[in-house]
């Protein structure tokens, strides 16, 4: 269900380029807008994490991160296939 972020866009914690595991509770980055100055996330179980071309990469769920992989350039920097577990 997607939620509203806690803090400012600046002060999100995004996982490093070299990072080899997906915390547990990490949440789904992939946004569906913006309000307030705040971001709203998927917010689901994240599993992978996958660059965009941006920044920083992003912690996504597998349905969020195929379509951004398949639509907008993505790469997977971790978990990356359908077939893995996660």
């Amino acid at each position: 269900m997607p939620k509203l972020d806690d803090v400012p866009p600046d002060q999100v914690k995004y996982p490093g380029w070299n990072d080899t595991k997906v915390p547990e509770d990490a949440e789904c980055q992939d946004t569906r807008g913006m309000v307030g100055g705040r971001y709203i996330r998927c917010a689901n179980p994240a599993k992978v994490i996958v660059a965009l071309d941006d920044d920083h990469p992003y912690y996504m769920c597998r349905p969020c991160a195929q379509f951004n992989v398949a639509n907008r350039g993505g790469k997977y920097l971790l978990g990356g296939g359908a077939s893995r577990g996660g």
